[in-house]
């Protein structure tokens, strides 16, 4: 049973450069109704054929808010609202699921959510986050006058793969950080021939990395294909198209996509996707100048804890993982994050008469930091988080219900009982550490912490209400 909520503090928004998290996918044969109308609005099937589920919920959010996943899925199993499929798309979410798929599978009698309360205070879970580290050969750290402290990867990294910015001088770099400092001066309205003006440096190795994540995550025994039986789920993936000897050089205004959406699953869902026809991306008909491959691939066949790894890889402070299909089908390929799709709601839509999602939280530019982040996202993908957020608001706000989460609770919690290897301060100050604790009991409170803000956040969702 989902534990009693607790009152968490406000306090300002963080920003996190890049921590772990997060895309679609497959061909299948059209339905009656076509995916995308000659206006360029998505229409969601229809008609006379039912739709294959009847709730789907899209589990996303940021950072390693492990026990929190947990939480949000239980209390929606005590309120009496069960999702048919869950779609995982980032960081927080992709550990819960591959857990949950994996746990009720194996073992039938804590497929009940009341014993997931007990598995995220285990020694199990525990084990999972023990193995994500900083990577402490990369640490060289930088600090300004007030003791904030920086990783000379994130500079050379990070700024090194901003293109088409203009850097300005006249920014007292003795309050801010060299990276961000870099990064703030550059203008945003640059002229750019295309989206993403250079191949982003993706094929990178965990000694190149600021978090150092084995690329097994899975506890003992539990890294078997995707089950369709108790807990349904879809994950969400991004699979890198260019080779590694193209990164770093001027990208031509007539490549090909750098990108492509892929969805991983089992067998029988991947067909029931398929029936309804998700097969065009609707990121690369949304923004049709950014690097997105026009279709979009659904895989079944693959090992859950194998697809969560590798969708966990973000661009640059994990390490993207090289997945071989089981079966053959496919060659080794690299994949990141989910978070070019970061509220598939077009999928969500297609396959449920009723859909619940995390509400995409906005990068501010008045934000130095959430300005930083923005930049990075749209030079890697082509467009932003704010203008996906909007056109999602425009087309689907009336027909989802929606999990607000207040930002300054999360940065409340975060800053108390988060597991991020990252701490970050306010503004363009920074503080950089290994904030997984190393003590069972300490790992325990913070687990708790989490479990009772994931829950609070479904407590107080009116279940009835669609649109915001």
């Amino acid at each position: 049973m989902a534990r009693p909520g607790a009152t968490i503090g406000r306090n300002r928004v963080r920003f996190m450069v890049w921590a772990v998290a997060l895309a679609l996918g497959l061909n299948g044969p059209p339905v009656a109704t076509a995916f995308w109308q000659q206006d360029d609005h998505a229409a969601i099937p229809g008609g006379t054929e039912s739709k294959p589920f009847r709730k789907v919920l899209i589990l996303s959010g940021g950072e390693l808010r492990f026990s929190a996943g947990l939480a949000i899925l239980a209390t929606l199993h005590e309120r009496g609202w069960v999702p048919d499929v869950t779609i995982y798309t980032c960081g927080f979410s992709k550990i819960p699921g591959a857990y949950l798929n994996s746990l009720t599978e194996l073992h039938p009698g804590r497929s009940n959510p009341a014993a997931w309360y007990e598995a995220a205070m285990s020694d199990e879970y525990f084990q999972i986050m023990q193995r994500v580290k900083v990577n402490k050969n990369f640490y060289s750290r930088v600090v300004d006058k007030d003791g904030n402290t920086g990783s000379s990867l994130l500079y050379k990294q990070i700024t090194s793969r901003i293109a088409g910015m203009e850097l300005r001088k006249g920014v007292d770099k003795a309050s801010e950080l060299p990276f961000l400092s870099s990064l703030l001066r550059a203008k945003s309205d640059s002229p750019r021939a295309i989206p993403v003006a250079l191949y982003p440096s993706l094929y990178r190795d965990n000694q190149d990395t600021l978090l150092d994540v084995p690329y097994d995550l899975s506890p003992p025994g539990m890294n078997i294909p995707f089950s369709p039986n108790r807990m349904r789920a879809v994950f969400v993936a991004t699979r890198v198209l260019f080779p590694r000897e193209l990164q770093d050089k001027p990208r031509p205004e007539d490549s090909p996509p750098l990108y492509q959406e892929v969805l991983f699953t089992d067998e029988q869902t991947a067909e029931k996707i398929a029936r309804v026809g998700y097969e065009k991306s609707p990121i690369a008909k949304m923004f049709p100048k950014a690097p997105i491959h026009p279709s979009v691939e659904v895989r079944s066949g693959y090992r859950v804890w194998d697809v969560a790894r590798a969708t966990l890889a973000d661009m640059y402070l994990t390490a993207p993982v090289w997945l071989e299909d089981p079966k053959g089908r496919y060659p080794k390929e690299l994949f990141i994050t989910g978070s070019l799709n970061l509220s598939p709601v077009e999928l969500a839509l297609s396959l449920g008469d009723e859909v619940m999602a995390i509400r995409m939280r906005g990068l501010r530019a008045s934000n130095p930091a959430e300005k930083v982040e923005s930049y990075v996202y749209e030079n890697t993908f082509g467009f932003t988080i704010n203008e996906r957020k909007s056109e999602i608001k425009k087309r689907f706000d009336d027909k989802v219900i929606w999990i607000d989460m207040d930002v300054d609770e999360i940065q409340e919690m975060e800053k108390s009982s988060g597991f991020s290897p990252l701490r970050v301060g306010d503004g363009p100050k920074m503080h950089l550490e290994d904030n997984i604790p190393n003590d069972p009991a300490e790992f325990r409170r913070r687990s708790k912490v989490q479990w009772e803000w994931g829950a609070e956040q479904i407590r107080r969702l009116d279940l009835r209400r669609k649109g915001g």
